[in-house]
């Protein structure tokens, strides 16, 4: 626990001090990578996040999405859980835990858990063996590990990566990670 809470430390202090045109332009190159994958073509249900603290902004992929016809999700925290809700425009988020634009509660629009889904997941770090660290709360590993049916990507700026050993038993391992500069995918 003690070397995750180094890295998290490190890793913010080294997000936040990067400029908003670099956080723009990594953020583009990387959507555009997720783009080109066209992973997505094989899920009709997208789960994004909304970014915060320079994290990678999706803004790009979204719209790509949109013009591609998929159905968008976004989380909401709610106590110790996390779910998410599809959005079909902006209007219908608004800030919520943590001052991170939320979806709009409505619980016809909840992500079902036996949908297959392509999720994109934030982080505060990767290893090239495919982990996160996140904020230290758990709902990423929380939800992904009753969600199995989820195939997931994260996306991270290049120097967010580490070849650190970062997870614990509970961590749920991704299948793949995108930074401007590179792709890790992995066949377990």
């Amino acid at each position: 626990m003690e070397i995750k809470r180094k890295i998290r430390k490190e890793m913010r202090n080294m997000r936040n001090g990067i400029s908003n045109d670099e956080v723009l332009y990594m953020s583009m190159c990387i959507c555009k990578k997720l783009s080109k994958l066209k992973r997505e073509a094989e899920y009709e249900n997208i789960l994004l996040y909304s970014a915060i603290n320079n994290e990678t902004d999706l803004t790009e992929y979204y719209r790509y999405l949109k013009e591609n016809n998929k159905k968008i999700f976004f989380p909401k925290v709610s106590g110790d859980t996390m779910e998410f809700y599809q959005v079909t425009g902006h209007e219908e988020m608004k800030k919520g835990s943590f001052s991170i634009m939320e979806p709009v509660a409505d619980e016809n629009k909840c992500f079902k858990e036996d949908d297959r889904a392509l999720m994109i997941v934030p982080g505060v770090a990767f290893s090239t063996d495919r982990y996160r660290i996140g904020y230290g709360k758990g709902y990423y590993d929380k939800y992904l590990s009753c969600h199995l049916a989820i195939d997931t990507i994260g996306v991270c700026y290049d120097f967010q990566l580490t070849n650190e050993k970062i997870n614990d038993k509970h961590d749920v391992r991704l299948g793949g990670i995108i930074t401007e500069k590179r792709e890790v995918f992995g066949n377990d």
